[in-house]
């Protein structure tokens, strides 16, 4: 394979396409985190805390079950922040990918054209020794 100078371009820019891909996954992994948190914490503020007894744990209860409704509010928030992260962290790599494609397709026109010129330096070559021969011959 012909080497070009834009092969170090791309190689800079597939190994940040590759970084863009692993914040991703990183992402992902986050909004994935903050979904079973939600989902715990709306597990825990479904429960039934109630029962039969003195006043002061009904205020007990009560007092459990806000806070267990705040945990909802903070994990569906921070859902929200992690999904906007995952959407940012896609981008980003759809962007590197992008270049990442244009630089590879500059870079292989390069290689074609340069293979073109050699082929054309070689076959120029040929015909002058092919001329050389039927003069030295005739």
């Amino acid at each position: 394979m012909v080497t070009v100078k834009l092969d170090v371009v791309v190689k800079v820019k597939e190994r940040e396409e590759e970084r863009r891909l692993e914040a991703l996954a990183a992402a992902r992994r986050h909004v994935a985190q903050a979904r079973e948190a939600l989902e715990a914490a709306q597990e825990r503020a479904r429960a039934e805390l109630c029962a039969s007894g003195r006043a002061a744990d009904f205020c007990l209860y009560e007092a459990a079950r806000a806070r267990a409704q705040e945990a909802v509010k903070a994990a569906t928030a921070a859902l929200t922040r992690a999904r906007q992260g995952e959407e940012a962290a896609r981008q980003a790599w759809v962007a590197a990918r992008s270049q990442a494609d244009a630089v590879r397709r500059a870079a292989e026109t390069r290689r074609r054209e340069v293979l073109q010129l050699a082929e054309s330096r070689e076959r120029k070559r040929e015909d002058e020794l092919t001329l050389l021969r039927l003069a030295h011959a005739g």
